[in-house]
């Protein structure tokens, strides 16, 4: 018979679609949460004008590795993740760090949008899961621990640091953030390139801006640098010299400890709810701006005592001087520094007068 127009049309689609039909042993690659976050790895450490830092991607990848890599959507398709299936792999961080576990949370949100278009993601579980807490429970509130600011605390604390059952990375850690007032992240994270060890037996420790809290180099154009006494340097030379990283895990793929493990450790001190590692930076505070000379004159410039924190005053342009300010900062440390020693030594000696 004819072949008209119509039936033409109609035979050219039914062509075009077996054509475009995938083929029967042609399987559709499937997308797992594991290859999905670390495309999104990749990304974020290749980008020109990457939002993070290289502290912010040490800082995610630590938590994925330690939070989400041995939990079961790890493994999963991403397009067969469920919120259930996200509250169940935060599950124990929620119990345990309820303050970090949101955090934990948006990481896996990130992760599924960097794929949602790709995978067709109609809804994102992580976030559904953010939505859904955010509007059946309060808002985890926390309660500012005391700094310890008399020095028999302090030497009590530092004796046990020294003597607690942690490793020795974690120990060394805890003394050095005692003894610089430094933040946690900056801490674990500290690297062999930035110490140089003094002649005289003291180290300066310069924390790369790009490494702090605040790391625009537009706000704060210049280096953290610290002068630790003799006492960092004894415990810095406990450390084997293996690798870029100064506290290097015992076990997992880390490059350093993680941040948890410091308040970890002081839980497991019998100090949960009394200090916590970040109380350091409160103690130096406290006692600095109560320190008086002989003429009741303050011992140190308030901006001295902020730049050690890394703080920026109202109105205190440090990096306009920023030669004075270090001058300055290196008399906080090594008060603080001498400080902390005869607390330390004064609650070692009380212990051993009493077992005799």
């Amino acid at each position: 018979g004819e072949i008209t127009q119509a039936a033409l049309s109609e035979i050219r689609a039914e062509a075009y679609a077996l054509k475009s039909a995938p083929s029967s042993t042609e399987e559709k690659r499937v997308i797992t949460f594991e290859m999905a976050w670390e495309s999104f790895r990749k990304k974020m450490a290749e980008a020109t004008n990457s939002k993070w830092s290289q502290h912010t991607l040490d800082q995610a990848t630590a938590r994925m590795w330690n939070y989400v890599s041995h939990t079961e959507i790890w493994t999963m398709p991403v397009s067969e993740i469920t919120s259930d299936h996200v509250l169940q792999s935060v599950a124990p961080a929620r119990e345990r760090y309820p303050k970090l576990a949101p955090k934990v949370i948006a990481l896996i949100g990130q992760v599924l949008s960097s794929v949602a278009g790709k995978e067709g993601l109609a809804i994102n579980a992580a976030k559904a899961l953010k939505d859904e807490l955010k509007s059946t429970e309060r808002r985890v509130v926390f309660e500012r621990h005391p700094a310890i600011t008399d020095l028999d605390g302090i030497g009590k604390l530092l004796y046990a640091i020294d003597n607690c059952k942690s490793t020795l990375s974690t120990r060394v850690a805890m003394t050095l953030q005692a003894y610089s007032a430094q933040r946690t992240g900056e801490v674990v994270g500290a690297m062999w390139s930035e110490f140089s060890f003094q002649e005289d037996g003291s180290v300066i420790w310069t924390i790369p801006r790009a490494r702090m809290k605040v790391s625009d180099v537009q706000s704060k154009p210049y280096d953290q640098v610290l002068h630790l006494t003799q006492s960092v340097t004894k415990q810095l030379n406990r450390l084997e010299r293996k690798g870029d990283y100064l506290f290097r895990p015992r076990f997992g793929k880390s490059d350093h400890i993680r941040v948890e493990s410091l308040p970890n450790a002081y839980w497991e001190m019998g100090y949960k709810g009394i200090a916590v590692p970040h109380g350091w930076r409160s103690s130096l505070k406290t006692l600095a701006e109560d320190s008086l000379d002989d003429d009741d004159r303050p011992l140190f410039a308030p901006s001295w005592i902020e730049a050690v924190l890394d703080h920026s005053p109202r109105g205190v342009s440090v990096h306009y001087h920023r030669a004075k300010t270090e001058k300055g900062m290196r008399r906080v440390l090594f008060w603080w520094g001498s400080l902390l020693d005869d607390a330390l030594e004064k609650h070692t000696r009380q212990l051993l007068n009493r077992a005799e």
